[in-house]
């Protein structure tokens, strides 16, 4: 019920067994790369969770993913270390700050900057921008 594949978004609520550190729910879009992930995730899962163990909601996250890596011979992966990730690729790939700010569900976009300095890519992005402008002046 909070993924809505029709219009491709995944909604954030706080539930009983899933409570929402800020307590702000919110919707993000989905790619469709994510999209087939959850679709194929839905072949192993039992019930109606995308992170469950005998149907059952996961309690832990982390516990899964320790467990997850361990089978499959991996080092330690943290739940942070996907949110990390998903937030630098999003800015490589060209994503405004101020809309990663609201994916990411962070109240002040200073918590959001921290991501800039792993990428260079502010810089990049500024530079791209000058370069629109001068191309249109001289166009």
């Amino acid at each position: 019920q909070d993924i809505d594949l029709k219009n491709k978004i995944l909604y954030v609520r706080s539930k009983p067994e899933n409570k929402v550190k800020d307590h702000e729910e919110r919707a993000i879009p989905l790619c469709e790369q994510a999209i087939q992930v959850l679709k194929e995730a839905s072949k192993f899962s039992k019930g109606r969770f995308v992170f469950s163990r005998n149907g059952k909601p996961t309690i832990s996250i982390r516990k899964q993913l320790e467990r997850a890596c361990r089978k499959a011979g991996l080092k330690k992966v943290f739940p942070y270390m996907l949110r990390h990730t998903f937030a630098v690729l999003c800015l490589k790939s060209g994503i405004d700050i101020y809309d990663l700010k609201e994916m990411l569900g962070h109240s002040d976009i200073k918590t959001t900057e921290r991501y800039l300095h792993t990428t260079g890519i502010h810089l990049k992005q500024s530079i791209e921008k000058l370069n629109q402008t001068i191309s249109k002046i001289f166009s």
